[in-house]
């Protein structure tokens, strides 16, 4: 039997090198705490610059900055005046074209008709046949101009490709837009249906598939959306999304529960 005499600095030295060890046990989770404890806000989901397909001159710009508008919303236009006209054309080109295909349907009844009761001749049928295709060939090619100009006329039109928030404009009446040589946008905007925070680094924590959250004094549930890097780093962090209400705004605090 081995008796360890009661030596102060003896017990000193054991009593540092357990602190030490628990020090060293209790590090991620000292992490885990400081990273939580940072200020964690709401931010807009990555925002998503939008220019028109076609070229021209800024007419009309229907929305402000931090406007909130729905799917298919007006937001910008080019003058469209020479598109609006090809498509009044191409409109009025297509009811010739069925009014035409109707009365060809008529005749190749009537030419059917007396055909089946031997009145006319083969060629004569032939030659219904051949004219009906005729005009059923000039009715798809109204549709196509049609389809074109209405394509035409779209291009020339910015709307919003999904439940937005306005966050910047970047042109104004008058401006000249070029698609073929544009290095910018005329109108930035952020998916309105949610917002996204960022918690704890990869690595530090198991995210949970949803969590609730407080914001502005209202409980929300969070859904955890991935990894995602923070400006400037290359960490990775867990971020979630809330999905929008009203009063809701980038910069409101989070709270974890």
């Amino acid at each position: 039997m081995v008796i360890i005499e009661n030596n102060g600095k003896f017990a000193m030295s054991r009593l540092l090198t357990l602190c030490f060890m628990l020090g060293l046990l209790l590090l991620p989770a000292t992490r885990v705490v400081a990273e939580s404890l940072q200020l964690l806000v709401l931010h807009w989901l990555p925002t998503l610059p939008l220019a028109p397909l076609d070229s021209g001159e800024v007419v009309k710009i229907a929305v402000t900055p931090g406007e909130r508008v729905s799917r298919g919303a007006l937001l910008l236009q080019l003058n469209n005046q020479v598109e609006q006209q090809a498509v009044s054309a191409a409109t009025a080109e297509l009811n010739r074209a069925e009014l035409q295909h109707r009365a060809a349907l008529r005749e190749h009844d009537r030419i059917r008709d007396l055909y089946d009761r031997t009145l006319i001749s083969e060629r004569e049928r032939e030659l219904g046949e051949v004219a009906l295709a005729e005009v059923e060939s000039a009715r798809q090619q109204a549709k196509l101009n049609l389809q074109q100009a209405d394509r035409a006329l779209r291009y020339r039109t910015l709307r919003a490709p999904f439940e937005a928030m306005v966050v910047r404009l970047d042109s104004q009446l008058g401006d000249r837009f070029n698609a073929a040589t544009a290095t910018r946008s005329l109108i930035t905007v952020v998916p309105a249906t949610q917002l996204r925070f960022i918690t704890a680094r990869q690595g530090s924590m198991a995210p949970e598939p949803r969590i609730t959250v407080r914001v502005d004094g209202k409980e929300l549930e969070a859904s955890y959306a991935g990894l995602v890097n923070r400006s400037g780093e290359e960490s990775l962090y867990h971020s979630y999304t809330v999905p929008w209400q009203p009063g809701l705004v980038a910069g409101e605090e989070v709270f974890l529960p």
